[in-house]
């Protein structure tokens, strides 16, 4: 395999635990803010009724993880919660990695920085990784299982919006919107 390869069974593994870990340590103040947009979003027409019930029912299981992760955390000893700490750690590492390799792959593929200097790629590319992050909580692993697609749609809008921000067409297309209704869903089942 390549060294740049990505694997997405394995990234959408680490995927799962990262968001397991973080919905055991860290708490939840992303849902509330998701959901009051997701209300907005519904009273403006933008989501239909089935649409805004899907995000709804991700949002209460997010809660219910949450809160039953938590409560497991909350129970630990000192040393167990040291080894969920350094657990996150290690694996928000290898997922950081695989991220920066698909964005390595969609700068050097869409030839998005062509021309210009070196800082200013590194700077594309770790706004992107930025935006991934913020929205890496939002991944639905239990309906979606192609995290790759996920992180490259929004990885590259992510590019687009920030090479593009002179033209209001890409600013359209780049809006928040857009990345709240990426889902990553490849139609089917990864190989095993």
């Amino acid at each position: 395999m390549a060294k740049n390869y990505v694997d997405n069974k394995k990234l959408w593994e680490l995927v799962k635990r990262t968001i397991e870990l973080t919905c055991m340590i860290e708490p939840p103040d992303w849902l509330d803010d998701y959901e009051s947009k997701c209300n907005n979003k519904l009273k403006k027409g933008t989501y239909s009724q089935d649409e805004f019930d899907k995000k709804k029912e991700f949002i209460n299981r997010r809660r219910n993880m949450y809160s039953e992760l938590g409560a497991q955390f909350q129970a630990m000893s000192d040393d167990e919660k040291r080894k969920c700490f350094k657990e996150l750690e290690d694996v928000r590492g290898k997922v950081l990695i695989d991220i920066l390799k698909i964005m390595h792959g969609r700068l050097n593929t869409l030839g998005i920085c062509k021309g210009r200097e070196y800082s200013s790629s590194m700077d594309i590319e770790m706004e992107s990784l930025m935006t991934i992050l913020k929205y890496l909580n939002r991944y639905d692993y239990e309906n979606y299982t192609n995290v790759f697609a996920y992180f490259t749609e929004v990885g590259t809008m992510s590019m687009f919006g920030q090479t593009n921000k002179e033209s209001d067409e890409k600013k359209k297309i780049c809006s928040l919107q857009f990345y709240e209704n990426v889902e990553g869903n490849d139609m089917g089942e990864y190989d095993e």
